[in-house]
């Protein structure tokens, strides 16, 4: 019987043997293959053009791949153990230390970032752009982190490049803005001065003048774009402050006539601040001209952006003429063939032909510039004055009407 028990015992203990050999070849083959994985791994990151690093939850070197080493000229035993922004690579860039080692702070709070840093090569500094992206554990731990990171020299002396030429392409448009400015307000000048030898009554003054005031709002946008810091939109409040100003002194010196402005800051592009700034001087000319026979009264000029710009010209004198092609309220509308539109004040204070035609003019250019833009013309006659309000689309304006 005691034979018995050892030979089942020893039979229990074989079978126990053989299975922690089992277990032991087992275990034996899963160490073999995951060190032929991570050779396999090591022998792809090493192939990598890339520059790959595997750092501890402190940040110290633990791998380097061959890319990262050959830029360096680095031996692997030269940034064993290293803190990343403490190894050769960076030190002689304090900057860049700082932000690798923010970067890394934060890879170990679990974050994935990326930043661009200073690096020395053997073939000198270069940018890289390196992300940081840490390796969690099954409970959610920081075990390690990857740094990779690319050459992005190229790209970052291609911006510099990009941001040059642009420089130089602003100073160009401003200083070509600057000559036609100068050059307008020459032309300016001119007109000014043969208006200015006509005698009063002269049915020839009046256009010179008008003409002068388009000439100056053109000239006005170049001046606003010689110190914008954006070429390709336009602060329209400022250029109708321009605008309006020298119209304000016009009517200084004419008459007892009051300039009221409440402009929004609203910026339109380009192509779209002439037509403007033109229709609102044609639209203040002529309540200048024709609302106020008394020779007194206010000019309200209004701006405001959203979805659309709205611009408002408004008077408290005698009315002026509408523009065509504009909805009337409260009054009899514009004409449809194109005939003059006939405000309280249009024709009937001076009853001058050349004043007439002057209007008709300007009133003209308002429908075409309107329809080039795309926007909407409405006309209220108010108790005492006249309201016109403009509404238009921010976007670019539409192409010129056909004549």
């Amino acid at each position: 019987q005691l034979e018995a028990r050892v030979r089942e015992r020893t039979a229990e203990l074989e079978a126990a043997n053989e299975a922690l050999r089992s277990e032991a070849r087992v275990r034996a083959a899963a160490e073999e293959r995951a060190e032929r994985a991570r050779g396999h791994l090591k022998t792809i990151l090493d192939q990598l053009f890339a520059f790959v690093g595997v750092m501890d939850a402190e940040g110290r070197l633990e791998y380097v791949n061959e890319a990262a080493l050959a830029a360096g000229g680095l031996a692997p035993e030269k940034v064993a153990g290293v803190r990343l922004w403490e190894a050769p690579w960076f030190e002689a860039y304090p900057e860049s230390v700082a932000h690798l080692k923010d970067a890394v702070v934060g890879a170990t709070s679990g974050e994935k970032l990326r930043v661009d840093a200073r690096a020395d090569t053997v073939d000198g500094p270069i940018w890289i752009d390196i992300g940081f992206s840490p390796l969690l554990t099954e409970d959610g731990r920081v075990d390690a982190i990857i740094g990779c990171a690319v050459d992005i020299t190229a790209r970052r002396e291609a911006e510099a490049e990009a941001r040059r030429s642009m420089h130089e392409r602003g100073v160009l448009l401003r200083e070509v803005h600057h000559r036609v400015k100068n050059n307008l307000q020459v032309v300016s000048s001119l007109l000014s001065l043969q208006a200015g030898r006509l005698p009063e009554g002269d049915p020839a003054k009046r256009p010179l003048e008008e003409t002068r005031q388009r000439v100056h709002a053109i000239a006005s946008l170049h001046e606003t774009l010689h110190g914008a810091r954006e070429l390709g939109r336009v602060a329209l409040d400022r250029y109708l402050e321009h605008v309006l100003g020298d119209l304000q002194r016009l009517a200084h010196d004419r008459r007892d006539v009051r300039f009221e402005l409440e402009l929004e800051a609203v910026e339109v592009p380009l192509d779209g601040a002439v037509p403007l700034g033109l229709i609102v001087t044609e639209l203040a000319m002529n309540a200048l001209e024709h609302a106020f026979p008394e020779g007194r009264g206010t000019v309200r000029v209004a701006l405001r952006g959203g979805e659309e710009v709205e611009i408002t010209v408004a008077d408290d004198g005698a009315g002026f003429a509408a523009p065509l092609g504009a909805t009337a309220s409260g009054t009899d509308g514009p004409g449809t063939d194109g005939s003059e539109a006939g405000g309280s004040g249009a024709g009937g204070s001076n009853g001058a032909k050349a004043s007439r035609a002057s209007a008709s003019l300007g009133l003209r250019l308002v429908d075409r510039l309107m329809r080039q833009l795309g926007g909407t013309l409405a006309v209220e006659q108010n108790d005492p004055g006249t309201r016109v309000i403009l509404r238009c689309p921010l976007g670019e304006p539409s192409a010129p009407a056909p004549r």
